[in-house]
């Protein structure tokens, strides 16, 4: 087990956690696939569409904020002003940062705390809203994502999956986590978690790219076989309670049970990077090249592009008219909003973000609550929306 830094803040007393809050948690998974593709997708969704222009609902982004890099990076508190669809955008401090160059992940939370993971492999914890604290820089860098749900916290990077039951140890103690090897028996690789309280699962790839599904069974992580899909980057579960993941060309569902089915949305070459799931039954998946899929009832995906090219890494939001699909920065703005009926520009930057800022995931604690995390040229960038 990796020892704690001495810079790191030791928490002296454990607050216990409790129930922890299922992840509803959008991003860009990660894996090993590398950009790909080139197709834009073409042609408009059906039943809403996702070309499009039209403005987004409320009214400019708070300004202030944001994260600086180093091992005492400041900031924090909440945004003055109103954001999309009536938030209001607040980045939060993070201490401890070593590397400048590497993006949040992930983010899940607790009733108490919240918890965020960086691709170098640190882990940090905030706890009744104060700033983000280095737990520790795990060993293995390539952390790809983050599940919180449960009685587990669990992240993966390209090799092993570190978890902590947070029923039986406590979380911040470093002594606390265990791993599971993802190299030996099978040689595979880490990419997305996602689950529910009681069902969590890992879906990765072997040395073909082809996608590999890992499922927590309380105690340990049991290999469940392949599925039929390449370079996996995101899983989700929709509130129907069917398992999703998405990867080049499509998404393969029904991941939970039955047979796993591979859906076509493009015949080339597109990496699909995020999804999420509605309550109103929609599922929406993005990726690059600003390419934003869409299924309602019955089985057809259909494909388009947003308002814009930028390569798209999560999309989530707290109801089915209001979504944030977030990536890559252009002109200073990282994507686009839908309010259930179009696909617009986000209106200004989103705090704590700018140019060649990147967002990597979306984690929707409430309807009045969503987290962003990812990389702004001064180092790793948190944000929450509240309203």
């Amino acid at each position: 087990m990796p020892a704690m830094r001495a810079a790191v803040l030791v928490v002296a007393t454990f607050l216990s956690c409790g129930p922890l809050t299922p992840a509803r948690d959008a991003g860009s998974g990660g894996g090993l696939a590398t950009g790909g593709g080139t197709a834009t997708g073409g042609g408009s969704a059906t039943g809403g569409g996702v070309t499009g222009g039209g403005t987004a609902t409320g009214g400019g982004t708070a300004t202030g904020g944001g994260s600086t890099g180093g091992g005492t990076a400041t900031g924090g508190g909440s945004a003055a002003g109103g954001g999309e669809f009536g938030f209001s955008f607040g980045a939060f401090g993070i201490t401890g940062v070593t590397a400048t160059n590497s993006p949040i992940v992930g983010i899940g939370a607790t009733t108490m705390e919240v918890w965020a993971a960086q691709a170098d492999g640190s882990l940090f914890r905030s706890v009744n809203e104060g700033p983000f604290q280095l737990i520790s820089k795990f060993p293995q860098q390539g952390t790809v994502d983050l599940f919180v749900g449960g009685h587990l916290i669990a992240f993966v990077n390209t090799r092993t999956i570190w978890f902590c039951r947070a029923n039986m140890f406590n979380c911040s103690v470093v002594g606390s986590w265990e791993q599971f090897d993802l190299r030996s028996p099978n040689d595979h690789f880490g990419a997305t978690l996602c689950g529910t309280a009681t069902d969590v699962y890992m879906v990765g790839s072997d040395t073909s790219d082809n996608a590999v599904k890992y499922h927590f069974d309380g105690t340990t992580w049991q290999y469940e076989g392949t599925l039929p899909l390449k370079t996996p980057q995101r899983c989700w579960l929709s509130p129907q309670g069917d398992l999703k993941a998405s990867g080049t060309g499509g998404i393969v569902e029904g991941l939970a049970g039955g047979v796993a089915t591979f859906s076509a949305i493009t015949t080339q070459s597109t990496i699909f990077r995020g999804g999420t799931s509605t309550d109103a039954g929609d599922a929406w998946a993005v990726g690059d090249l600003g390419l934003i899929a869409r299924r309602q009832s019955g089985p057809a995906w259909s494909s388009g592009t947003g308002p814009g090219s930028n390569s798209l890494h999560a999309i989530d939001g707290p109801s089915g008219s209001e979504l944030w699909a977030l990536g890559s920065a252009s002109n200073d703005l990282s994507g686009f909003v839908w309010n259930g009926q179009q696909w617009a520009a986000q209106r200004a930057p989103m705090v704590g973000f700018g140019a060649s800022s990147v967002v990597h995931t979306i984690f929707v604690r409430s309807p009045n609550e969503v987290f962003f995390g990812g990389q702004s040229l001064s180092g790793p960038v948190i944000v929450r929306a509240s309203r």
